[in-house]
């Protein structure tokens, strides 16, 4: 909820409603939503309001809003034409002192520029009014445990089933509603929708009110959305990981594709983000399960959340009466991250002894065809304890005449279902130990332990704490059945059965492999929250200095104040700039709101300095070049984006402390030979004592043209590498380089000289505590503890995607971004531990010093995936590169108009991380135009 604005709770507490365009005419909205509401409401008045009057439903209709008897309604539903909606808010507000509106009418920004600029209006009355609105152009909500039903669609076509935890918010009221007759279908007889709430065109309430309300709402144990976009992303995934640390589902249907955007010069991140990665990423990374339709939500991914099955591991064990369904259940298990659990030795043993020769006792447990009720019976109970699986899936075949299907499911209930006496029909859980039944078991527990002289009360109270125990499932095993071949009837008596108590029901083996699977995945989800949480704290413990918002630290890049101090002695240091929830409006552009960022302030201010001077330098030059070329390159110039000069970009990094090879942008050959020179040189005298060093080792260059990176990646001739620092080859590159920036049109751009950090050796124990000159901000201490081991190149970037604003990208680099397209996502600005986060979503993340281990000509990444073939294990020290990877993610926060990054390759070694070759996309303003 954004800063002053009311909280949407008064939506589901009003005791009056006043619906603004009742009408007397039958199967229209204004008659429908006059009808649900009288019928449905309890708390208190209704007044329905009609310039006709008369009487509606046996209540009176008043004329006007000025006629409503009473001074104060809480809500009010308008149902007229989309014109007069701006007066009807304005009035409702003025005059009846109503905060909450609900604004049924069509008419709006879906019909054109007319209806754009009515809703236009609207959300200026909204706004000035201060109320609560939600819509325009929906169907209105539902609330059973409120008893507000003010939707259109009457209960006649759409019937409300069995008020349950689940609460729904959708962008398409039509496919909110539709969800009624849905979910009836899967099963009619347990608790489903309690909430129901149609967000319309969304100029007010969206989807992240409705989240925030969801965490907190006693009544919601499932939030469920249909969504084509996200307003306010990070406020939406904070509220979603809140609620699934509180033991709630959150499951969301999310239409279309992320497209690559309009940056006209294309970059590896933006290629990177494409087909919804970014969203799928994200959302997983907040235990938000994604799914394909609504079919997919209800009866396949969330119906184990909505009968109270839960899975704590994955080990599966089978059973079943057709061997083919088995197999078919192996494969779709596998997929999921599944895999097949093994029955101790003592039970196996007990069912060969039990069972026909026939059956195949292993996992698969298949009891063919002539498995029969007992025989099911008897694997269930053996099972139930066996702790070599997690959870069972019973595939049945129902159309056996051996097995009695209905005996069969009650069993099952019996074994694995919630107990009646503990079902909470109205939260639609089991519900928790009360304090004075977890006293009396304890107390039972302890006369169990003191009289243990006695086998005869040790029995007794033995079975009376097991009794106890019994009624308070929390760690049960799970039990999902898989149910096809039945009759018509017997399908859905036995489906009743099962649902009601607690068992989900499937029809195929996908659906009951992704349903555990999803299952399984929300628990670890929940697991490594909990330590990630534990490790923040630990680290908050121990962190110093001052707390500065995230509007303090954007509004940075307009400073003109003094220079800022030099980042030397700053790179490393632990102050955190932490960020406040209400730092900034604009909640889409600016990013990941509870982030703490790794970065001095004063670094900040240099580093946004350094920015501002890099954009204003390039302002300049594109204007002298619109005043001497044709129009032609001036409309180029002019363009929606353009690339920072690597020069400065590599000048950002150095300020943000971030390690960069020496370089050196030049115009001449002399320039070039005069830099290798002496950067060989003082390479020589910082390891002129040293025995184990390069010492006299000849220094390799690259020479890269200082023009736009795409044009750059499409001319090979504009790079150079391998370039030995000796007999003036560095320089007769260049001077090469430049007169082929000369012949395309580039002479006034210079060519970047930089130590090729791929083939040198890294420095040794001898610059311990030397910075080189060149280097900038190099940090040397980082330096004296590598050990020459093989570089692992990486890909580090920031894309500004059009739903969740800035986000940080990471993966494997060098030619590999595209060749493996091994990468994850965080929001931006991420801390340290965020960062972490995105390195263990990688597939190759045994490169890494956390999941270190010896490899030698095996494959160290999954699914049998290998680059360069057999490897020796390159480890990696994560903690380096998330420390890089958080501070790159500050930089969208300092600048507005940072539209990507590429940081590719970003070289790493043990203990060092360099960033070889950066990319900046920025957007053009109105300030940089005007000045050009």
């Amino acid at each position: 909820m954004e800063k002053d604005m009311l909280p949407v709770d008064g939506f589901f507490e009003a005791t009056s409603i006043a619906i603004i365009g009742a009408s007397h005419k039958d199967g229209t909205p204004g008659w429908a939503v006059s009808k649900q509401v009288l019928k449905s409401f309890k708390r208190g008045p209704v007044y329905l309001v009609n310039p006709k009057g008369g009487t509606l439903f046996d209540q009176p209709v008043y004329k006007s809003i000025d006629d409503i008897p009473s001074q104060h309604v809480d809500l009010a539903v308008i149902v007229v034409p989309a014109r007069f909606s701006p007066q009807a808010v304005k009035d409702m507000s003025s005059k009846k002192s109503c905060k909450y509106m609900v604004n049924i009418a069509g008419g709006f920004a879906d019909i054109g520029a007319e209806g754009k600029a009515i809703q236009n209006e609207l959300k200026k009355a909204v706004e000035s009014c201060g109320v609560r609105l939600i819509g325009p152009n929906g169907v209105g909500f539902y609330s059973a445990f409120d008893t507000i039903d003010c939707l259109f669609i009457l209960d006649s076509s759409a019937h409300r089933p069995i008020p349950g935890g689940v609460s729904i918010a959708s962008q398409s009221g039509g496919f909110g509603v539709c969800m009624f007759n849905h979910v009836e279908k899967i099963c009619s007889v347990i608790p489903w929708i309690g909430k129901m709430i149609s967000l319309g065109n969304s100029i007010n309430v969206c989807e992240a009110d409705m989240m925030e309300y969801f965490e907190r709402d006693e009544h919601t144990k499932i939030a469920a959305f249909y969504l084509e976009g996200i307003q306010q992303p990070t406020r939406f995934l904070a509220a979603a990981r809140r609620a699934r640390m509180k033991g709630k589902g959150v499951f969301i249907v999310k239409s279309g594709a992320t497209p690559a955007g309009s940056i006209a010069i294309r970059s590896h991140s933006a290629s990177v983000a494409v087909d919804d990665a970014v969203t799928d990423a994200l959302l997983k990374e907040n235990g938000i399960v994604r799914c394909v339709d609504w079919r997919d939500m209800f009866a396949v991914k969330m119906i184990g959340e909505v009968v109270g099955q839960r899975v704590t591991g994955k080990k599966v064990q089978i059973i079943t009466n057709g061997g083919g369904q088995g197999v078919q259940l192996v494969d779709a298990l596998w997929k999921e991250g599944l895999e097949l659990g093994m029955m101790s030795d003592e039970l196996k043993q007990k069912m060969i002894e039990k069972y026909p020769p026939f059956y195949i006792v292993k996992n698969p447990l298949d009891m063919t065809g002539s498995g029969t009720t007992e025989d099911f019976s008897y694997a269930l109970r053996m099972l139930r304890d066996d702790p070599g699986s997690d959870v069972i899936v019973l595939s049945l075949i129902g159309s056996l005449k051996a097995i009695d299907s209905r005996t069969l499911c009650h069993e099952m209930v019996e074994l694995y279902g919630r107990k009646k006496e503990n079902w909470n029909e109205e939260t639609g859980k089991e519900r928790e130990e009360g304090e004075n039944e977890r006293k009396e078991r304890k107390e039972t527990e302890n006369e169990s332990e003191s009289n243990s002289d006695s086998e005869e009360s040790e029995t007794t109270s033995q079975k009376h704490s097991n009794s106890k125990q019994s009624s308070f499932i929390s760690k049960r095993k799970s039990l999902y059945v898989l149910l096809i071949g039945a009759q018509i009837e017997e399908e859905r008596e036995c489906t009743d059965i099962l649902m009601s108590g607690g068992i989900p029901v499937f029809s195929s083996e996908v659906d009951v492999a992704k349903a555990v699977g999803t299952q399984m995945r929300s628990h670890c989800f929940v697991e490594k929250e909990k330590v990630r949480m534990r490790e923040r704290q630990e680290t908050m413990g121990k962190r110093v200095g001052s707390n500065t918002s995230l509007a303090s630290l954007a509004s940075l890049a307009s400073l003109e104040g003094s220079s800022a101090s030099s980042s030397e002695g700053h790179a490393d240091s632990d102050v955190s700039l932490s960020v406040s929830s209400a730092a900034s409006a604009d909640q889409t552009s600016t990013g990941n709101l509870t982030a703490e960022i790794p970065i001095d302030i004063s670094v900040a201010k240099s580093v946004s300095e350094s920015i501002r001077s890099a954009i204003d330098a390039v302002a300049v030059s594109a204007a002298a070049t619109a005043d001497s070329t044709n129009s032609s390159d001036s409309t180029k110039a002019k363009e929606d984006h353009y690339v920072l000069p690597e020069s400065s970009a590599l000048k950002v990094l150095m300020a943000l402390g971030i390690s960069v090879p020496p370089f050196k942008e030049v115009h001449s050959a002399a320039e070039a030979e005069a830099f290798v020179e002496a950067l060989q040189k003082e390479r020589d005298e910082l390891c002129e004592k040293c025995e184990k060093c390069g010492m006299g080792k000849v220094m390799e260059f690259v020479v890269k043209s200082g023009c736009e990176w795409a044009e750059r990646e499409e001319r090979k001739e504009f790079v150079k590498t391998h370039i030995a620092g000796v007999d003036g080859l560095v320089g007769e590159a260049v001077e090469e380089m430049l007169e082929v920036q000369r012949e395309s049109g580039h002479e006034k751009e210079g060519v970047i000289v930089m130590e090729c950090l791929t083939t040198n050796e890294i420095p040794c124990q001898c610059l311990k505590t030397t910075q080189f000159t060149h280097r900038g901000q190099m940090n040397a201490q980082s330096l004296a503890d590598s050990r020459p081991v093989s570089s692992v190149p990486l890909f580090v970037g920031v894309h500004r995607d059009p739903t969740f604003g800035p986000v940080l990208i990471g993966g494997l680099g060098g030619s590999l971004v595209s060749a493996v397209s091994d990468v994850s996502f965080a929001l931006c600005p991420c801390a340290d531990s965020d960062a972490t986060d995105v390195l263990h979503q990688l597939r190759t993340r045994g490169i890494f010093e956390k999941n270190r281990r010896k490899v030698r000509n095996v494959n160290i990444l999954e699914k049998d995936m290998v680059i360069g073939g057999a490897v020796d294990a390159a480890i990696v020290n994560e903690k380096a590169v998330a420390k890089m990877m958080s501070k790159i993610s500050s930089l969208p926060a300092l600048c507005n108009e940072i539209q990507s990054i590429d940081l590719n390759p970003v070289v790493v070694r043990e203990n060092q991380v360099w960033a070889v070759d950066a990319r900046f996309v920025m957007k053009r303003t109105i300030s940089n135009v005007d000045s050009e």
